[in-house]
């Protein structure tokens, strides 16, 4: 899909703002630079292949994907994977065990239990083992988290300090600030509320079935799916960790968002409008 851009001087720098599609949803790119038309565009076409990239590794609804030759990998033989699927699977691995298994990337497997994702054997030298019949990875809960972290880093190589990066508007990172403000203002709507609030090297990541779309998020603790109309909110540094808390305070009790509270102590989280501070 070919990257659409708008570049326009903004003072002494350039304000280039670009869109494209990919995993499943719109990718907008805003950078605020001292570089020329064409740097830019070489930075947006880098954004994109990395975007590109990841998908091409963890989206488990592509049957040419890294995950999903995983998922179809016969029980027990080990398999040598990517450096960027070992991270992947090792961070979620992680994120079950710190979350007391709220969020679980192994939830739509046959049978699932809190042991299906220990049948994820990780091993020396990028190998990965799945020991248990039925298990199946599906990513979707982090992987644009992990992509907007991936781009920060990439635009900080670049010399690109301020920007404002979203993908599909339910994953946001915003670099720096926009031009005469402390950070980058953003707000979501909950209902008749909304929530407003001031990014600065910050990401605002959202959870949720809201608008009778029904997105299938399931409690891994139960088996269940959550209610229709739920929403949930958190604004994190990393990305990553914000797909991941976004979904676990979805599905939290109170006693568990209390203790998602001080594992993470995330800045702001919201949940069906509703506003709690970590200070």
């Amino acid at each position: 899909m070919s990257i659409q851009y708008i570049c326009r001087r903004a003072g002494n720098r350039q304000s280039y703002y670009a869109w494209f599609q990919a995993m499943h949803t719109r990718i907008d790119l805003l950078f605020v630079a001292d570089k020329s038309e064409d740097d830019l565009n070489r930075v947006a076409a880098r954004a994109q292949q990395l975007i590109a990239d990841i998908e091409a590794v963890g989206n488990c609804f592509g049957n040419d994907s890294e995950l999903s030759r995983l998922n179809r990998h016969e029980i027990g033989i080990p398999i040598q994977v990517s450096d960027m699927l070992y991270d992947l699977l090792s961070r979620c691995k992680e994120y079950t065990l710190s979350t007391f298994g709220l969020f679980d990337v192994t939830v739509e497997s046959a049978e699932h239990d809190a042991a299906a994702i220990d049948s994820i054997i990780l091993s020396e030298n990028n190998t990965v083992t799945l020991t248990r019949a039925g298990v199946y990875i599906n990513m979707s809960g982090i992987l644009k988290g992990y992509a907007l972290d991936r781009l920060r880093m990439m635009l900080e190589h670049e010399a690109v300090a301020d920007a404002f990066m979203s993908l599909g508007n339910s994953s946001i990172m915003a670099m720096g600030a926009k031009s005469g403000c402390d950070g980058w203002p953003v707000g979501e709507r909950f209902g008749e509320q909304c929530f407003e609030t001031s990014l600065h090297n910050e990401c605002l990541t959202t959870s949720g079935n809201i608008d009778g779309v029904n997105h299938h998020i399931i409690n891994p603790l139960t088996n269940k799916e959550i209610g229709m109309n739920r929403k949930a909110s958190v604004v994190t540094r990393s990305a990553t960790e914000g797909e991941v808390l976004s979904t676990a305070y979805l599905i939290a009790d109170d006693e568990q968002r209390a203790r998602l509270d001080s594992i993470f102590q995330p800045r702001c989280v919201v949940i069906d409008g509703e506003v709690h501070y970590n200070l």
